[in-house]
């Protein structure tokens, strides 16, 4: 009996086959249920080379590269060269997999939340919110430091690192698309650690840039095989140096980057390809209301129907460039 050869589909929520937005005032179709990106480039693959695939989704709101991580080599362990591409929306770095209790756990989300979800019922007065508490110390104590930073940057590159050679092993193609920014900068965050510390932020060290990261992230063991294998990693800073490298600086873009900056007229990425546009307005009126994940409740920043075809025709123009 044949078999089909099989694609894993992986990542956070922007690649949760099942995903629905916490908005309840739009219309029910529009909250999801839609194909994902890696639904769109399974059918782009079956027509560039005339075979039908089996794909499995994997992606789960909340996750991190760890947890897809762990389904990768589960997957490889179970089916072997049967796997022919992995497609992975790469989350952030500051993400993990707690092995133990099965739970997936955000520092930077849990800055923002904190203290309020503290605040909820029973339910939260759990081991689980304490670990958020925790992990809100951890990012204090470590998340603010060069050394901290350092060991995220090179976890990171390890857990793609790990990926690739699997791949080769059993001759997959690896496909990241970065769609979130794997390190968010430590300006970024200082509102929330000054609030949490009271504004007693001489421990923290603000001077942690974007060209720092870099020159770290070439130091990491991991770096030189990443970067010989480049054309696997789509809009991965860390291993697409040139401009950071040589001046002048330049980002490269994740995709929610890509959306904030607007389309060539300077606006309208939003209204198209996400779920519910941010607007200053919004923001102002409903900045205060928010849930336990410091979420805010009248916005969705994930990706429409339109926003994962979006994701999927730039991975497929850079698949195409580089694989065919």
């Amino acid at each position: 009996m044949f078999k089909k050869p099989i694609i894993i589909s992986l990542g956070c929520s922007f690649s949760d086959a099942t995903f629905k937005s916490h908005l309840t005032d739009i219309p029910e179709e529009e909250r999801g249920g839609w194909p994902i990106w890696s639904d769109h480039i399974k059918n782009k693959l079956e027509i560039q080379h005339k075979t039908k695939y089996w794909i499995i989704h994997f992606g789960k709101s909340g996750s991190g590269n760890e947890y897809a991580l762990k389904h990768i080599i589960e997957c490889f362990a179970k089916y072997k060269d049967r796997i022919k591409f992995v497609l992975w929306g790469g989350s952030e770095f500051h993400r993990y997999y707690h092995e133990l209790s099965d739970r997936n756990f955000n520092l930077t989300g849990d800055i923002r939340a904190y203290p309020k979800f503290l605040d909820h019922g029973s339910h939260w007065n759990s081991s689980h919110q304490k670990m958020q508490e925790a992990n809100v110390h951890m990012a204090i104590n470590y998340a603010g430091h060069k050394s901290g930073v350092g060991r995220l940057i090179n976890h990171g590159l390890q857990l793609y690192w790990t990926a690739l050679m699997l791949c080769q092993k059993y001759d997959a193609t690896l496909l990241v698309t970065q769609l979130l920014s794997p390190i968010y900068t430590l300006e970024t965050l200082k509102p929330n650690f000054k609030r949490i510390l009271e504004d007693s932020t001489n421990s923290i060290d603000y001077k942690i840039d974007r060209p720092w990261e870099i020159r770290k992230g070439m130091k990491s063991p991991f770096f030189k095989d990443l970067h010989e294998h480049r054309n696997h990693f789509f809009n991965l800073r860390f291993v697409h140096i040139k401009d950071y490298i040589t001046p002048p600086f330049k980002e490269v873009d994740h995709w929610t980057d890509y959306i904030r900056k607007g389309d060539n007229a300077g606006k309208g990425h939003r209204k198209k390809y996400l779920i519910r546009p941010h607007t200053k307005e919004t923001m102002a009126d409903n900045y205060n209301n928010r849930n336990q994940y410091g979420q805010n409740l009248q916005v969705d920043t994930h990706p429409n129907a339109a926003g994962h075809k979006n994701i999927a025709d730039q991975l497929w123009k850079h698949y195409e460039a580089n694989f065919l």
